[in-house]
């Protein structure tokens, strides 16, 4: 086979970077794996079903043999094993528990499919978060019907996500496929670039399929969220709004050194009664920057997200709420003297060095798309 392979070669590497999105999301597809069932999930299947108390006793035994049988030789297979669990659990049911079986299998494809990259607050389980906040309190009517209407519409963006990664991971086959034969064929170097042409095509539109369906899960959360918070009682409102924000953004939302740096020093055992009004009322102080601090660098994830803003926004507002912290850091310790100072926790290297990282990713991506945006001028 005669072929400038050193053209070829350009062509391909040229086709790929228009598929780079499809290949890295490839293997999120496979992440629509088989998550074990763990005892946890048992006593939530067994909640939604209402067993009684000997029905459990035989669906936790049930339960164990699926874990013996994913576990110790001869292996069962995870997704033979699973079905083989189910099965056996709706032979115990009576009538009126087999009518809510579809219950356990959207709880199921939650546990399964609320998995890898994902938009912000795309992997949401609201249900599960206002279970959490609420614990055994009656939250009342109007909470239970509109997490019964999300249950279900969750249910059908999931299915709707699923198959639309499964097409990608089919694309994405094809298109392996479909290279592995132009280059073992005997095609000119013409028709080659007109097949990797057609297969960028195809693989951006497999692309955007995944993007827009994973746009309208978010989009289904951030509307329950509105819907869910205002009926709920006033004292668990702002505790749902906190970890519906810390999963949506951990990033963002996760302790803050200077929190980790409030706690210590409020714990020092010599503190005299100014020092500790003085960290009282700069610890109000940073939680009020930092609150606007952390809204604008959400917001221009969101907007990187939708299209609308670009990774240089997202790494500027990083760096912004990183030297707010290292003012109140300043601040702090100018506060105490220097004994106290030395008892503080010191900085966290790691965590400097993942920050600095993250700014420098930022950055290069940034760099990346004004170059695009200039070659498509």
């Amino acid at each position: 086979m005669t072929k400038n392979m050193t053209v070829i070669d350009l062509a391909i590497r040229a086709s790929l970077v228009g598929m780079a999105a499809v290949l890295l999301i490839a293997p999120a597809a496979h992440a629509q794996r088989q998550t074990r069932i763990t005892s946890k999930s048992v006593d939530a299947y067994a909640e939604l079903l209402e067993l009684d108390a000997e029905q459990i006793e035989i669906a936790k035994a049930l339960h164990a043999a699926y874990l013996t049988d994913i576990s110790e030789e001869p292996i069962t297979p995870a997704e033979t094993a699973e079905a083989s669990l189910f099965d056996d659990l709706r032979l115990i049911l009576n009538y009126g528990q087999a009518a809510r079986w579809v219950r356990v299998e959207r709880l199921r494809r939650r546990e399964t499919l609320l998995t890898g990259r994902m938009l912000s607050g795309a992997s949401l389980d609201l249900i599960d978060i206002t279970k959490s906040v609420g614990g055994l309190r009656d939250l009342g009517p109007e909470v239970a019907a509109a997490l019964k209407q999300y249950e279900i519409q969750l249910d059908r963006a999931l299915i709707a996500r699923s198959d639309a990664r499964r097409r990608m991971r089919d694309t994405v086959d094809s298109v392996r496929r479909k290279i592995s034969a132009e280059l073992k064929g005997d095609s000119t170097v013409q028709s080659l670039l007109e097949g990797l042409e057609g297969i960028d095509m195809v693989a951006r539109d497999a692309s955007v399929d995944v993007s827009k369906v994973g746009l309208q899960l978010r989009n289904l959360n951030d509307r329950f969220v509105r819907t869910i918070e205002p009926l709920l009682p006033t004292d668990l409102a702002p505790t749902f709004r906190a970890v519906v924000l810390q999963q949506s953004f951990p990033q963002i939302y996760k302790q803050s050194k200077m929190e980790r740096l409030f706690s210590a020093a409020e714990s020092l055992d010599d503190l005299t009664d100014e020092q500790r009004l003085s960290l009282s009322e700069l610890r109000v102080s940073y939680a009020r920057d930092r609150a606007v601090a952390d809204k604008r660098w959400s917001e221009a994830i969101r907007e990187k997200e939708d299209g609308t803003g670009d990774s240089s926004a997202v790494g500027k507002a990083r760096q912004a709420r990183s030297a707010m912290d290292d003012r109140y850091e300043d601040k702090l310790l100018k506060l105490l003297n220097l004994d106290q100072q030395q008892r503080l926790p010191t900085r966290d290297s790691s965590t400097d060095t993942s920050a600095r990282n993250a700014d420098r990713r930022a950055l290069d991506q940034a760099k990346a798309e004004a170059r695009d945006r200039k070659r498509d001028r």
